[in-house]
């Protein structure tokens, strides 16, 4: 073990002069190029909601957060070397009511659109990915890897088939709760105290 210390400290000492010789352009300069070979991501983006629904906003033009509260477009992630995001299919916690649950089922079912919208006007600039492979063969073909999530799953409201109806989507994440219990758990921030003490049975039968 002391060997081993030892020659792992007279390798540093070695190697030190070498880093401290590079400029910060250099050092600059070799990590753009190490950051250009990895596989970069996002895993929460909320331009779906903020953005997409937008009828005069277009994710292959450059945006300002400042001006119009984006998070990316297609040259802001070129600009940070970004190769995927995962594109959340967000909705609020609303009623748990027949009437509110085909409200958030309908508007989740608009959210998965937009996003598939985008991939299908911009293919040479991205793609959907459906398994985790997706991604890096995107990146090899120049193109940005757009994942999808649900978050919230007051999107499902009591009916599970709706998580496969999500799946077939393209659906690869899926968030149980957010602001407020659900009929799948509680939320770490619920609007009264826990209901379920953790999963409903509801939500032990959606795992």
């Amino acid at each position: 073990m002391n060997l081993a210390r030892s020659s792992f400290s007279l390798l540093t000492l070695a190697l030190l002069p070498a880093l401290c010789a590079e400029t910060d352009a250099e050092l600059a300069a070799r990590a753009a190029a190490w950051h250009a070979r990895i596989f970069t991501i996002d895993t929460h983006i909320d331009t779906p909601t903020l953005s997409l629904r937008r009828p005069d906003w277009d994710i292959a033009q450059r945006h300002d957060r400042a001006t119009d509260f984006s998070q990316l477009d297609f040259p802001r992630m070129r600009d940070g070397g970004l190769k995927a995001g995962v594109f959340a299919v967000y909705v609020d916690q609303g009623p748990r009511t027949p009437e509110g649950y085909a409200a958030v089922r309908d508007n989740a079912l608009r959210t998965f659109r937009r996003v598939q919208a985008v991939a299908e006007r911009f293919p040479e600039q991205c793609g959907l990915a459906l398994t985790a492979a997706d991604g890096p063969r995107l990146m090899a073909a120049g193109k940005r890897a757009l994942y999808l999530s649900v978050e919230n799953g007051y999107a499902i409201g009591q009916d599970l088939t709706l998580l496969k109806t999500y799946h077939q989507l393209g659906a690869r994440f899926f968030g149980f709760v957010h602001n407020g219990n659900n009929d799948l758990g509680d939320s770490s921030q619920p609007t009264a105290g826990p209901e379920w003490h953790g999963l409903s049975p509801l939500g032990r039968d959606a795992v």
